[in-house]
């Protein structure tokens, strides 16, 4: 076997490693065959992708959490770029659907080895489109509901919405919620004023990042409140059309239609909280073979310490 070749029936315990992102690259390259130049790996937002070499017209799609882009340049730094090259990404909701995924991919990667230079491995692409339009939007757990409500609720108390719509990465495994000039934020979001919210390791580090802010977000639930489609519209309809755009692609990911909870949103476009990274406490954990730790914190009488001026 080529040295830079890889199994393909591997490619589920390859893209079900432990996640670290790459700053400074909008991609993380988990597996790269140099001599095909196909490569695997997972997005900014968390999405899984497959990227080769494109030979021939294809038309790309956007079908839910999938996405074929067509006659792109994969920069991967040190390591190359790969054009013209087709990326066929999708966001990820559970082990069953990334076996799936895994097994496509693997696909894929015998038809580059196998017809390497042909059109076979491109047009294969392309067939995927019926098989992901038909998979469901994510169904949002409780926690997920109210995280989504403040991650709307900080769009649409700024005045700088049209930044944050670009910046919104609205899947939930993305590292960070908003991430733009350098500079990223992290919503939590709590139905208590105690504002106890979970983290996780992977997102505050020992080395605490200075570009990193976190706003904490109290959002009671009030009968009388506003639900995530009401929010969803009211942000809607303050973005010019091009942004808007790109705000139901996002929000495309969720289904939101029968999420009945409703906050009080005057409340938490009142009572925003902005906390430096440096402040929020971290458990310690030397053992190397600990990968992450999720731990739960009060924000409540953390320091509103966070540079507010980059979101509001």
């Amino acid at each position: 076997m080529v040295e830079n070749e890889w199994d393909a029936s591997n490619i589920f315990t390859i893209l079900d490693a432990p996640r670290q992102h790459e700053f400074g690259s909008d991609i993380t390259v988990l597996k790269l065959d140099e001599k095909l130049k196909v490569v695997i790996g997972y997005t900014e937002n968390g999405s899984v992708f497959f990227g080769c070499p494109q030979v021939g017209q294809i038309v790309g799609f956007k079908k839910g959490r999938a996405n074929l882009e067509v006659m792109q340049s994969i920069d991967l730094k040190d390591r190359g770029i790969v054009e013209p090259a087709l990326a066929l990404s999708f966001f990820v909701n559970s082990e069953e659907e990334l076996r799936a995924i895994s097994t496509i991919f693997s696909g894929l990667y015998d038809l580059n080895k196998n017809a390497s230079g042909s059109e076979k491995a491109t047009s294969a692409a392309q067939g995927f489109e019926d098989y992901f339009a038909d998979l469901p939007k994510i169904g949002l757990t409780n926690e997920l509901e109210i995280g989504l409500f403040g991650e709307l609720s900080i769009i649409a108390m700024s005045g700088k919405k049209e930044e944050l719509v670009r910046g919104w990465h609205s899947s939930p495994d993305s590292t960070y919620d908003f991430s733009f000039n350098s500079n990223r934020l992290e919503v939590k979001t709590s139905t208590r004023p105690t504002r106890m919210v979970w983290l996780r390791s992977s997102q505050t580090i020992l080395n605490a990042d200075p570009h990193l802010t976190y706003l904490s977000i109290y959002a009671p639930l009030d009968d009388a409140g506003m639900t995530l489609q009401e929010l969803a519209t009211q942000v809607g309809k303050e973005l010019s059309p091009t942004i808007k755009s790109i705000f139901e692609e996002k929000l495309s990911f969720y289904d939101i239609k029968d999420c009945s909870k409703r906050f009080d949103y005057k409340t938490a476009s009142g009572t925003p909280r902005f906390i430096s990274s440096v402040d929020v406490p971290i458990p310690l954990a030397d053992n190397p073979r600990i990968l992450e730790i999720r731990w739960k914190c009060s924000f409540e009488n953390l320091p509103n310490s966070g540079d507010r001026s980059n979101w509001i």
